[in-house]
């Protein structure tokens, strides 16, 4: 990939050992000089820029608790710290919530939350950057195939994240004539923090596998290295799409016996 040394990147939610994490190292290790974001991870943060300058990239730390009003203000505030400018937007910081039994076990404080942290926040995080991100910039959205199918314990993260799909489609048309792109990345199950309880479960795990046309659970890397291409030189002719990252999730229908 070419076209990543010297650019400025915001990552957000990269301070677990998740997406986040993988995507910014993997910026880094092409050029990118990478803001890695944390809401109360701190030491986690300082591990991923840890590792980041152990393999001679360079980057700095923000902090901004997104479900907070002003929560992306204050992410600004503390890039602009380090930098006034940004080329590379991933907002990969999300919330998937307590699993609940459909519609009727959500309630007003979750909805609000998930709103805020899932929705809002990319939107917010968006208009900030684009007073500081030079034509030809990048903004990726970390989605999720949960998008695809009818899933009532995620009813508000997939329907959350379906918005979040909709915004990059009508932000790629009105940013067009800058020449910045925007997209979307769907990932399925991946081996990181948030499908850890589900993956602790030796029958769960197993049909997570069979609901996947790889019949496997991805590694962060394998989304990281779809976000990163978007971010590239490679990558600037594709705008306005949400790109699956699941390994063939919810193809088809999974045979009794595989």
């Amino acid at each position: 990939m070419s076209g990543l040394a010297g650019k400025v990147a915001l990552v957000t939610g990269a301070s677990t050992a998740g997406i986040g994490r993988s995507t910014a190292l993997k910026l880094a290790r092409e050029g990118a000089r990478v803001a890695v974001h944390y809401r109360n991870g701190k030491q986690g943060a300082e591990e991923t820029l840890a590792a980041v300058e152990a393999e001679g990239g360079s980057g700095f730390l923000v902090c901004a608790d997104f479900s907070e009003p002003g929560g992306a203000k204050k992410l600004w505030a503390d890039f602009d710290l380090h930098s006034q400018t940004v080329d590379i937007v991933v907002n990969n910081a999300g919330l998937r919530g307590p699993g609940f039994d459909g519609l009727a076990g959500a309630e007003e404080k979750l909805y609000d939350q998930l709103f805020a942290i899932n929705l809002r926040a990319p939107l917010l995080i968006i208009q900030e950057a684009l007073r500081r991100m030079p034509n030809g910039g990048r903004i990726i959205n970390v989605s999720t195939a949960a998008t695809y199918v009818a899933i009532p314990s995620d009813l508000l993260y997939s329907t959350l994240k379906a918005g979040t799909n909709l915004a990059t489609r009508t932000l790629a048309w009105e940013l067009g004539g800058r020449k910045i792109t925007v997209n979307s990345v769907a990932p399925g199950f991946i081996n990181a923090p948030m499908a850890a309880p589900f993956l602790a479960v030796p029958e769960i795990a197993a049909w997570m596998k069979t609901i996947n046309a790889l019949q496997d659970v991805g590694e962060p890397i394998d989304v990281a290295n779809v976000i990163v291409f978007l971010a590239s030189d490679e990558g600037r002719w594709i705008t306005g799409q949400v790109l699956d990252a699941s390994g063939g999730t919810v193809l088809g229908v999974p045979p009794i016996q595989r």
